[in-house]
């Protein structure tokens, strides 16, 4: 990555770490402030929620929405951010409580993004789904089920 901060990848860096970061602090605005207005956010099948988030101000309520609905005392650690002037790949790994049940959660997570002048505009979500899955059925559907309805 080139280290000058006003260079593209450095640009798309800063809009990735910002989502994530603002997504951890369930702060709507920092979220979205990172965003295209039409961005989409892709969580395809056999993710836990499979559908489509489009718009900034959506896909801001939905993720800080999400992660409120489902878990307490969440922490995020970053593994791998790897950035170019067309977007990049972030790992990270989030922990958190099951807000159900009180169960321990610790999932990794691998999020493309694609990004346009300093702004996301697309995110593909992969996960595994196996784990994914069997920590839902211990949330019960309904801590997820809400916010797949569209």
């Amino acid at each position: 990555m080139n280290n000058d901060p006003s260079s593209a990848a450095a640009k798309s860096e800063a809009a990735i770490r910002t989502f994530l970061d603002g997504t951890l602090a369930g702060d709507k605005a920092l979220v979205q402030s990172g965003l295209h207005p039409e961005v989409v956010f892709r969580l395809p099948r056999p993710t836990m929620i499979a559908k489509t988030v489009n718009g900034a101000a959506n896909l801001a309520d939905f993720m800080v929405d999400l992660l409120g609905a489902a878990y307490t005392d969440a922490h995020a650690t970053y593994g791998v951010v790897v950035c170019n002037e067309s977007g990049g790949v972030a790992e990270w790994r989030l922990q958190a409580t099951l807000r159900r049940n009180g169960g321990p959660y610790d999932q990794y997570y691998c999020w493309v993004f694609k990004c346009v002048d300093g702004l996301i505009t697309d995110i593909h979500e992969y996960i595994d789904t196996h784990y994914g899955m069997s920590q839902n059925a211990a949330m019960g559907g309904d801590a997820i089920a809400a916010h797949a309805q569209e």
